[in-house]
């Protein structure tokens, strides 16, 4: 190979390799083999834990959540679930115990409770330039025992080298909300 067609070859890497993915993409997932997640015909799915300054973020991901299960399993009406937590005083799902998701289940008929956490749901900054982020956990826990059988974090990023550096390219934080749920439910249809 001549020197010329090295020097090419070479700044095509570099290119392919900063111009890669349009945005970050990271996942970690648990399951526990051990379930049977056959015996999953309905699911509740809980309002999200929200710890970022957007206050709609836990409500815009678990309606997402419910909008990507229902392709699985029948999930619960959000209201039924949100009028059985009033009557039980239930203020945050965080604080409820294993007593208590097995009285959800029983009283709504379903078989399992998908809890979630969404971190960063946002802008991010790099310089000058802002691109979304979004990164969230989703966990299915059983109601017997109330153990974790499930468990996914997606990190998304819309800010790719283009858009970190020359504002190009920039995707919008509900497609990156979108994706991260759909793919984050991907690897409970792969079970």
């Amino acid at each position: 190979m001549s020197w010329k067609n090295l020097c090419l070859f070479s700044l095509l890497c570099i290119v392919i390799l900063f111009l890669g993915p349009s945005h970050v993409y990271s996942k970690e997932v648990f399951v526990n083999q051990s379930f049977d997640f056959g015996t999953i015909k309905k699911v509740i799915v809980l309002p999200f834990v929200n710890l970022t300054e957007d206050r709609s973020a836990g409500d815009v991901i678990r309606y997402l959540v419910v909008s990507e299960l229902q392709e699985l399993v029948e999930t619960v009406f959000v209201g039924d679930v949100d009028r059985v937590l009033k009557r039980m005083n239930v203020s945050d799902v965080r604080e409820l115990a294993a007593e208590q998701i097995k009285e959800i289940c029983k009283e709504l008929k379903a078989d399992a409770v998908i809890t979630g956490v969404v971190y960063k749901y946002g802008e991010a900054r790099s310089g000058n330039i802002s691109y979304p982020e979004v990164v969230i956990t989703i966990n299915m826990v059983e109601p017997e025992g109330g153990s974790i059988v499930w468990s996914v974090t997606e990190r998304k990023s819309g800010g790719s080298f283009l858009a970190k550096h020359f504002g190009l390219g920039i995707r919008t934080l509900n497609e990156l909300a979108i994706e991260a749920v759909r793919d984050a439910i991907k690897t409970l249809k792969n079970i």
